[in-house]
């Protein structure tokens, strides 16, 4: 949806920039229904070498975004701020209306039947949207770390993964975050928490990696030199860090469900599926009696 509230023009040189971001939209939002963030949309643009990287580019794509939407030029519904919601109070216009919004909510535990018992965990608040959208394609929940879990959410699981591990689950919990010291050292602080608490959990960490990070030529930036694992990793992988934000969010998508895959028995999850539709049906139906 795009609709004009201002009068403004890109200039010149800031039109292909406005061109290949509708470009974007086109592909992301447009065809397979993935929103992006401006942040998302910085990086898409170094990728394809229409800007540079450094806080000057990002303020700019800032810029035009905001320009562009208030112009009528780019899609609203397209780009979405993750860091901030409304939380709406829900109401229908009658009980059967409310009655008739029931029965999509009835949902069965389409991994009862399975041996394991997945999560899908991302480090930046600001990724959740992409998890998410992954992970419910498969029935699996997750959860968004805001940078360092809080002990309490960590104690939480590891409660919510020892009940799982009595009902005879073995506990994965799919991991993705920043190529940076402080990136790669938080999966281990979960571990150790994990431990701590009691919980027999395997955390897998599925990006970002420095490999991805060539596959797709990603735009780096240098480790915090006042980050003291920075000596060390500098040593292992070099100047380099790299953004889970840099990773095309479709190739986010399929890592996850892919991953996912590997972990389940698709004739089982399909039998659940058919069972829960039929029982929506019969709920629907004893409803409208």
């Amino acid at each position: 949806m795009k609709q004009k509230y201002i009068d403004w023009k890109p200039q010149k040189r800031t039109q292909p920039i406005i061109y290949t971001i509708n470009l974007l939209i086109d592909d992301y939002f447009g065809k397979q229904g993935i929103l992006l963030t401006v942040r998302q949309i910085y990086y898409a643009l170094i990728g394809k070498g229409i800007i540079g990287n450094g806080d000057a580019p990002y303020a700019n794509v800032q810029r035009l975004c905001k320009e562009g939407r208030m112009a009528g030029i780019i899609d609203w519904n397209a780009i979405e701020d993750r860091s901030r919601s409304f939380k709406e109070r829900y109401h229908w216009d009658s009980p059967e209306d409310f009655l008739d919004s029931v029965v999509p909510q009835y949902k069965r535990d389409l991994w009862d039947t399975q041996r394991f018992y997945l999560e899908c965990w991302v480090e930046k608040d600001a990724q959740i949207g992409i998890v998410e959208q992954a992970a419910l394609k498969r029935a699996c929940s997750s959860f968004s770390c805001r940078g360092n879990a809080s002990v309490s959410m960590l104690k939480e699981s590891a409660e919510r993964f020892k009940r799982k591990v009595r009902q005879g689950k073995k506990v994965v919990v799919l991991y993705l975050g920043d190529h940076d010291p402080a990136g790669l050292g938080m999966p281990e602080s979960i571990r150790e928490y994990w431990e701590t608490f009691g919980a027999d959990a395997e955390l897998v960490r599925l990006g970002i990696t420095k490999e991805q990070a060539e596959r797709y030529n990603l735009p780096s930036f240098p480790a915090k030199k006042s980050d003291s694992r920075t000596p060390k990793y500098a040593k292992q992988y070099g100047a380099g860090c790299w953004e889970l934000d840099a990773l095309p969010p479709d190739v986010v998508q399929k890592l996850i469900i892919d991953s996912i895959d590997s972990y389940l028995d698709h004739e089982e999850f399909n039998l659940a599926q058919k069972r829960q539709e039929s029982e929506q049906k019969e709920l629907l139906s004893a409803i409208r009696r």
